[in-house]
């Protein structure tokens, strides 16, 4: 494994395993044992199969395909563009202002539980001003070293949770009563901390050799499933169907809860600006017309001209950079590097897709630091100049506007926190629902069917192609059941929004008039 390898992987893993290994329990809880665990492994696979979905589109696509959105611009057009834009701003968005109210309303406080006098607003604040240095930080490389210690951080929040409980809490199982009331929304639960898809293509564009990232996140993601079923399994041993809401909440008031919470607040401040990058990258290059990570773009280009040039006969003749028109594809291609005409182009039946450039370069005088982005991007660039703008690097102006922007979306996502903080698990829930189905389920797989040439002929090309329409049918399904659920507690809660007023972080004493543990069997619900 190269450097490259460990730091995609530490960029996924800190991105993915979080807050939400934390409710594994409640999930367990909610749905018994057995359907929590088929829930878990099914919907793991279908995650697993949409993120490498993804990953081997961007392989077969052209070079300017940098984003998920231009993914979605290349097989689908202005539709699939927008589509991916708004699902993917619904989660890349909204997920960071669900950090923020967690950390200001329940994380923060509960570290620092003798400052009375700093509401939750001002905790938000605070959590806000903490977290712009990473978002600052102009690319997502850069974060690496940053999410090494955040992973960390999040296995030892879960690690000192369920150790403190085996040893000091006593057991007390209670089995699970399904009902399907229960056991649905549980979907939206598991989506939340399964939905990876959308940073798969920010985190490809750090690697020189993107081919490899395929089996990367495939054995990333199997080893989070597996903590994730350690976790639900051993919460629902301790504590049946009354398992907590989250890991945090079984522990009593003490130093160990004070450290596991610290730990997972500094995990949310590192994994914040990662789920925000998909989405400040797509600002940055509208606004500036800038690539941030063209660097990366660079070692790419130089390793596919390296590798062009190594299969060349010794007396051929002078290797000379591909250009991205000439040879667009990163793979699948059989240029040998030496100018090559769409005549002579290769046999792959999507290579005649090429980038959409207004204007050609020429082999001969193309260099690697050129290519161009779709058209749906710089609808108001020329033809001429769009081969100019991805690899100009960013000058100290750009940097300062790319700071600007990110701090006010940082200030914007921060209002949103303040103003919506009693009432934005509702609206959460409704948004997620979808764009989290949308983004991370339903279009990865679209643009893998469009994109991708699945070896049908085969039988494992046929698996690979019925699990799609699988994940298609289940997720819409799904989805618009989590939708409906979460529309109608909006529904019946709307009389008790109030924007700007601080959310009630005491906990409140059972009164006996309802079912304190509403998963068990009747006459075990207290």
């Amino acid at each position: 494994m190269t450097a490259e390898d460990r730091v995609c992987v530490a960029l996924l893993f800190c991105a993915t395993f979080g807050v939400g290994s934390m409710s594994f329990g409640s999930i367990f809880a909610a749905a018994g044992p057995l359907v929590a665990s088929l829930a878990i492994y099914f919907l793991s696979a279908c995650n697993l199969h949409a993120s490498v979905a993804v990953s081997k589109a961007l392989t077969v696509a052209p070079l300017s395909v940098r984003t998920f959105s231009d993914l979605g611009y290349f097989a689908f057009g202005d539709v699939g563009r927008r589509v991916v834009l708004a699902s993917e701003a619904g989660v890349c968005v909204l997920t960071p202002i669900a950090f923020l109210i967690l950390g200001g309303t329940t994380l923060l406080p509960q570290i620092f539980p003798d400052v009375h006098n700093v509401s939750t607003s001002g905790w938000i604040v605070l959590l806000a001003l903490t977290v712009l240095p990473i978002v600052l930080i102009p690319t997502l490389r850069g974060t690496g070293p940053l999410c090494y210690l955040g992973a960390a951080a999040a296995v030892l929040t879960d690690a000192i949770c369920i150790g403190y409980s085996l040893t000091h809490l006593p057991l007390s199982p209670r089995e699970t009563e399904l009902h399907l009331t229960h056991i649905a929304p549980t979907f939206g639960t598991i989506m939340f901390a399964m939905g990876t898809a959308i940073i798969i293509p920010p985190i490809q564009r750090q690697h020189s050799e993107p081919g490899r990232l395929a089996n990367l996140v495939s054995l990333t993601l199997l080893f989070i499933t597996a903590i994730y079923m350690l976790i639900g399994i051993v919460t629902y041993y301790q504590f049946g169907c009354t398992a907590p809401a989250t890991l945090l909440d079984q522990l009593p008031s003490s130093g160990w809860k004070r450290l596991a919470t610290s730990l997972m607040l500094f995990h949310v401040v590192i994994a914040f600006p990662m789920l925000l990058n998909p989405t400040l990258f797509d600002l940055e290059r509208y606004v500036l017309g800038k690539d941030s990570d063209a660097d990366v773009l660079q070692q790419t280009l130089a390793l596919q001209a390296a590798k062009a040039a190594a299969n060349q006969p010794i007396l051929h003749g002078t290797p000379t950079v591909a250009s991205l028109d000439d040879d667009g594809f990163l793979y699948g291609s059989s240029s040998t590097g030496t100018g090559m005409s769409t005549a002579s182009a290769p046999t792959t039946a999507y290579y005649q897709t090429q980038s959409p450039t207004g204007s050609a370069v020429s082999s001969g005088t193309a260099t690697a630091s050129k290519t161009a982005f779709p058209t749906a991007f710089f609808c108001d660039t020329s033809a001429e100049q769009r081969p100019e703008i991805d690899m100009v690097p960013f000058t100290w102006r750009d940097r300062l506007c790319s700071s600007m922007l990110r701090t006010c979306v940082l200030a914007l996502q921060t209002f949103a926190a303040v103003a919506l903080q009693n009432c934005f698990s509702d609206i959460l829930s409704l948004i997620g629902s979808t764009a989290i189905t949308v983004s991370c389920m339903i279009m990865p797989c679209l643009c893998y069917l469009k994109v991708y040439p699945i070896p049908t002929h085969a039988f494992i090309g046929r698996c690979d192609r019925a699990l799609c329409y699988v994940i298609l049918v289940t997720s819409t399904v799904l989805g618009i059941y989590c939708t409906v659920v979460a529309a109608g507690n909006i529904a019946a809660n709307l009389s008790k929004y109030e924007l700007f007023e601080p959310m009630n972080t005491t906990t409140a004493l059972w009164d006996g008039a309802t079912d304190q543990f509403p998963t068990c069997y009747a006459g075990e619900r207290n």
